[in-house]
């Protein structure tokens, strides 16, 4: 029953979305909760399927020289981004929004947060894959119901 009301609510999204048509969560911070459990959660309504946008960004990868989300932010309380990636994301057409910049020396790397990484992540699917129209919303809890449970888990 739930596989089926699943995928009715996924249909119901494709024909609400039109081109937009797939609905993929994504997850930035620490995703499996093994260390400090903060994650952000937003909502990617994409023309792309998931299975076509990890290809699209293994393209960018491969374009840049770099594997960003596997560089970028990986360590606990490592929120920067090396200058040499932000020139290798412009010289490729990325447009590069880093408030940080503003602030740090010259040859300093400038600090990056969850919206100026989750714009660069997407703009890097783009340099993958031209054809990627996307939009970004935030996880709508209409569709949550909270059963309770806090007491199941514990730090």
């Amino acid at each position: 029953m739930i596989k089926i009301l699943t995928l009715f609510i996924t249909l119901q999204s494709a024909i609400a979305f039109g081109a937009l048509s797939y609905e993929i969560e994504l997850q930035m911070g620490d995703t499996s909760c093994d260390g400090h459990c903060l994650k952000e959660i937003k909502i990617l309504k994409s023309n792309l399927s998931t299975k076509q946008i990890r290809k699209a960004y293994q393209d960018a990868t491969n374009i840049l020289g770099f594997d960003f989300i596997n560089v970028v932010a990986v360590d606990y309380e490592d929120s920067t981004i090396k200058r040499n990636m932000l020139k290798k994301l412009k010289d490729h057409g990325i447009t590069v929004n880093i408030e940080d910049l503003e602030y740090v020396g010259p040859t300093d790397d400038p600090g990056i947060n969850p919206e100026e990484y989750l714009e660069l992540y997407v703009q890097i699917i783009k340099l993958g894959n031209p054809d990627f129209q996307y939009k970004l919303t935030n996880p709508s809890w209409e569709n949550t119901i909270d059963i309770g449970g806090y007491g199941l888990f514990s730090l």
